[in-house]
């Protein structure tokens, strides 16, 4: 039993047993916040890669390793965490559920809504959690971001900026055999792989979902993505009025998000956060000071991954108490399916040079 704080109260809870599928960079990232946590106990890992596999184990101080994913699935283990390819999210998925373990997925939560369907059948009849991992909801700026539009400091929400690019595909491109040179594998191109963070994002911060979205695509520096959106620029109209903009690409770097308002601003562009509010406000990361007046800080913490997810919002300790029952669960795999729903609808809106409403 270990002793957890959460919400100003005190449980003593068992923790959860916890496997790894894939133990590639996502890993290695979810352990550099993840790994230190009283509530998860790590005891298999898998990976195609043998040598990929032992070195995690090593690393969680674990003997259990395996290129078998079936490995995963024995009685100790209460709980999956799917880091693999796209297209493995599915029969990975259905298998564990089926299994009788809680499980989640990184994003996305599968290729195609169909997928994400036919997963949230299987948890539903299993009786078992199912959920996607969002690393941008652990993101502490974020959290403070809601917390600011909840308390009303830039008014009725008007408007979303988003844009997440980077270049690996043009400096180091996959070999052609990876499954990040092949669409298919993919579910898309950049939209699904990195826009898909924003989408996320942006229903969540506002609490509002996208009903409808417009999208044009582009492509041709990326030899292994030219069949599809390299670079892609979306609108989408939320349910309450509010517009947002939504760019991705793998031909430039650039992580930018902000949220417009009737009366303000908050919003960050690599690790520069900017402001402009009706009220003063007294965050966790940062403050603003003065009202109706634009401030900024730059936060230099914010480039450090466990400095910017932090122990309180990590993804997978949270789940972690929602099977203990401490928490509902906050990202589902309905969260996932309606942000699938979306990158099909731009996809679709791109192909067809029309809007397309999510119904």
């Amino acid at each position: 039993m270990v002793s957890i704080m959460t919400d100003e109260k005190k449980y003593d809870l068992a923790p959860v047993r916890t496997a790894i599928a894939g133990c590639g960079g996502v890993t290695l990232d979810v352990l550099d916040v993840a790994e230190n946590h009283p509530e998860l106990e790590f005891v298999a890992v898998q990976d195609v890669n043998l040598e990929s596999a032992e070195k995690i184990a090593k690393r969680l101080g674990i003997t259990r390793y395996s290129t078998d994913f079936n490995d995963l699935l024995t009685p100790d283990v209460e709980f999956v965490i799917i880091n693999t390819p796209n297209h493995m999210h599915l029969p990975q998925a259905v298998a564990a559920l089926e299994a009788g373990k809680h499980c989640t997925v990184q994003k996305p939560i599968g290729r195609t809504s169909d997928e994400a369907r036919e997963m949230i059948a299987v948890a539903k009849q299993a009786g078992k959690l199912l959920g996607v991992t969002m690393e941008e909801r652990g993101n502490v700026v974020y959290r403070q971001m809601k917390s600011m539009v909840e308390s009303g400091c830039i008014g009725d929400v008007t408007g979303i900026e988003a844009m997440m690019a980077h270049t690996g595909h043009l400096v180091n491109p996959p070999p052609p055999d990876d499954w990040r040179a092949k669409p298919e594998l993919i579910g898309g191109g950049s939209f699904i792989q990195l826009a898909v963070h924003h989408i996320d994002l942006a229903q969540w911060l506002i609490s509002d979902d996208i009903i409808e979205v417009g999208a044009t695509s582009t492509g041709g520096r990326c030899n292994d993505l030219s069949r599809c959106d390299e670079t892609t620029v979306a609108w989408a109209r939320f349910s309450k009025g509010a517009l947002g903009s939504f760019t991705s690409s793998f031909a430039c770097d650039a992580d930018v998000f902000f949220i417009h308002g009737t009366q303000g601003y908050v919003g960050r562009r690599g690790k520069r956060i900017s402001w402009e509010v009706n009220q003063p406000f007294d965050g966790d990361a940062w403050c603003c000071k003065e009202a109706c007046q634009p401030g900024h800080v730059e936060l230099e913490w914010y480039l450090s991954r466990p400095a910017r997810n932090r122990p309180e919002f990590e993804q997978h300790r949270r789940f972690a108490l929602a099977i203990r029952g401490v928490i509902p669960l906050e990202t589902t795999a309905e969260d996932g399916l309606k942000d699938i729903l979306v990158v099909e609808a731009v996809h679709k809106s791109a192909a067809e040079k029309r809007a397309i409403q999510i119904i």
